[in-house]
């Protein structure tokens, strides 16, 4: 009969069995970088985000000494129309002569954009992808500038068309007791704001022939 050295017992006990879950390895997802290009961008996140009907993304150009391309995006019922019609795109297109220039002569459009062209209360830069898509899921506006790894979070949030009351029929004792209205939107938005996940998915059907 052979006697097992303890080396051996210890080594063995070391081993794992087969049903035994080993542990996964963190995902490196969540860092992410941003790209230089807009529209690289811009499919990263609508990647992430699904083709939800409620993403709305936007694609246009401004011109200092030669064309510019920026990209936004944002989700229809959780940022308010004008902030991003009037504060973003609006006050961008018209307030760019300004001129900011790097020391090799590039035109700075980051800083110019930023500092001179938004009229917007509250801005953020953000470098990381999953960082643009929780800002976006809480109702902020990103936006991409051509030849820039950072990302521009505009505090565009603004919701509401009727008050969201309590239900009448069907009442709860926990949790929130927001109910549905009769605005697609307003609903989107009601739900998006309790489930702040890119997993979330919005589609539209169009359901008869008449209404």
């Amino acid at each position: 009969m052979r006697i097992k050295k303890l080396s051996e017992l210890k080594n063995r006990s070391k081993k794992p069995k087969e049903n035994e879950l080993q542990p996964i390895a963190e995902s490196s997802s969540s860092d992410t970088e941003l790209l230089k290009s807009v529209k690289d961008n811009l499919n990263a996140v609508k990647a992430e985000l699904g083709d939800s009907a409620d993403v709305v993304c936007r694609e246009f150009a401004i011109s200092v000494q030669e064309k510019f391309r920026l990209g936004l995006i944002y989700i229809d019922g959780l940022a308010s129309e004008d902030s991003v019609q009037e504060f973003t795109m609006e006050s961008i297109m018209h307030n760019h002569t300004k001129q900011l220039v790097h020391d090799d002569g590039a035109v700075n459009m980051f800083e110019l954009i930023k500092n001179y062209s938004l009229a917007i209360g509250e801005i953020k830069e953000v470098t990381l992808l999953d960082d643009v898509i929780l800002h976006v899921l809480s109702g902020d506006t990103a936006l991409f500038i051509e030849g820039y790894q950072t990302c521009i979070i505009a505090s565009t949030r603004g919701w509401g068309e009727r008050a969201i009351s309590e239900p009448q029929a069907q009442t709860v004792v926990r949790g929130p007791r927001d109910s549905f209205t009769e605005t697609l939107r307003t609903n989107t938005a009601l739900v998006r704001r309790r489930i702040k996940s890119p997993n979330l998915r919005m589609e539209s059907q169009k359901i008869g022939k008449v209404t």
